[in-house]
């Protein structure tokens, strides 16, 4: 059986906190326990800088790259192309694998792995709506990146149909494998846990005394931004706030909408009904999911949305906007779910307060069983191992789904009068400078990094815990 190494890229990762990252972590861990080595290239945060282990033998390389948007990096022509190369011949990379189409780190190594003859593979984690600004940027992007991948990996079949709606690619490249949850992470609350969370429910009056009434406790854990539906909370929470005295609200997150949530507070003098938590670690979620009841999500478009699933398997009810993923991905009997306006979204928030009231609430800690048995990291980085064998087979008889540099020409040149001649002029412009790399600095001049042994890995020290 042939030795795999696969390099991930992307712009997103630890320490910055989302889905992306979530999903390299836990895909990249699985994989490095079924033997695959793994590195993975990213920007640079803050001093986290060159080479850094995780505990789980990930090595990760911060590349000093300038920022554009959102942790997204300015798009460079041709100096990375260098230490991607140097990158890949170090570490003797068989596979390269681009995470999301926001991230221009993974496009610019898609022409080097292009160069190399590496086979490419992308895993899409957005769901972008054609009515979105930028939606036409990134279309031509994908179109110009995915013209180079072997294989696309969507998390769910709307990602898939969203794909094949905005590029236009042929279904063969395309396939579904979805992402999962860490329940040994995600757990419902122990007996001890269970008597604090009742403890805490308790009302109380102004001295102090039990009034005999429990507060019903709304998670919302987000990044604060529109796309997360931060404007259905500033319409939701008041409303319900209005209706019932005994509801609070307990938010996890941070963004530029942020300032919205504070000013609806003021507003409605909802201070004490609403508490906002800032950037939470994930490792820190659980702690404050099992101190609430139901789980709040608002997205207006998803791909996946890990975070239902982790409220889930935390004993949480959850409620949640059926845009794209989400209806597809939760048992129903473990949420309702509404259209992502105010008001459906309020009736629907409403109707599962009742339900607690009235005591009729499923029993939530046996969803943490039944999503376990369904989503597990570890069946899907052996999905995603099979796929990259399928591949480096294909290449070894001459089969490869990946175009030969004709095709790949023929293919971007199709793309417009303007940008198809612009990208063919830059794929040849690239090539040739990239046969001069190859003279002036040869691959058997460049040193191989050594491999970490097992016993290294299970032994070395977390260095993701710094405080850099």
């Amino acid at each position: 059986m042939s030795h795999i190494t696969v390099a991930f890229v992307s712009d997103f990762f630890y320490p910055n906190i989302g889905g992306v990252e979530n999903h390299i972590y836990e895909v990249s861990k699985h994989m490095i326990k079924q033997g695959v080595k793994v590195i993975l290239i990213t920007h640079h945060y803050g001093k986290k800088r060159g080479i850094r282990y995780l505990d789980t033998g990930l090595k990760v390389y911060y590349v000093p790259r300038m920022l554009l948007w959102r942790q997204s990096t300015l798009p460079s022509f041709m100096s990375p192309a260098i230490l991607y190369r140097d990158i890949f011949i170090k570490e003797q990379v068989t596979i390269v694998h681009g995470q999301t189409s926001f991230s221009c780190m993974s496009c610019e190594c898609n022409y080097v792995a292009n160069q190399m003859g590496l086979p490419l593979f992308y895993t899409e984690h957005s769901v972008t709506k054609p009515n979105e600004i930028y939606s036409y940027i990134i279309n031509d992007l994908c179109k110009w990146s995915y013209s180079e991948i072997e294989q696309i990996v969507c998390v769910s079949e709307a990602s898939k149909r969203n794909v094949i709606e905005r590029i236009g690619m042929e279904e063969e490249h395309l396939t579904v494998i979805g992402n999962a949850v860490n329940g040994k992470m995600f757990y419902p609350r122990t007996p001890s846990e269970q008597a604090i969370f009742l403890e805490n429910k308790r009302m109380k009056d102004k001295n102090g005394k039990d009034t005999g009434r429990e507060w019903i406790t709304i998670c919302i854990f987000s990044r604060l931004m529109k796309k997360k539906g931060t404007d259905l909370m500033v319409e939701i929470i008041p409303t319900v706030c209005a209706k019932y005295d005994n509801v609070r609200f307990v938010v996890g997150g941070d963004g530029e909408r942020m300032i919205d949530l504070i000013q609806m507070m003021e507003q409605n003098n909802l201070e004490d009904r609403i508490q906002l938590l800032g950037n939470t670690a994930h490792d820190d979620a659980r702690n404050v999911m099992i101190q609430c009841d139901i789980f709040l999500n608002c997205s207006l478009s998803e791909s996946f949305c890990i975070v239902v699933l982790e409220a889930a398997c935390s004993g949480l009810y959850v409620v949640s906007t059926n845009v794209d993923a989400i209806p597809d991905i939760l048992p129903h009997h473990m949420a309702s779910f509404g259209d992502p306006t105010p008001e459906s979204m309020t009736a629907a928030l409403c109707t599962t307060v009742d339900m607690f009231h009235r005591g009729k609430q499923p029993d939530t800690t046996k969803f943490h069983a039944e999503l376990t048995s369904i989503y597990d990291w570890g069946k899907i980085a052996a999905q995603t191992i099979a796929l990259y064998r399928d591949a480096l087979d294909r290449k070894k008889q001459g089969k490869s789904l990946f175009p030969d540099r004709w095709s790949h020409i023929k293919r971007l040149f199709r793309m417009g009068i303007l940008s198809g001649t612009f990208l063919t002029a830059h794929y040849l412009f690239f090539t040739a400078a990239f046969k001069v790399i190859q003279k002036a600095y040869p691959e058997e001049d460049i040193e191989l990094a050594p491999a970490l042994l097992s016993d290294q890995i299970n032994n070395w020290e977390l260095l993701e815990n710094d405080e850099d």
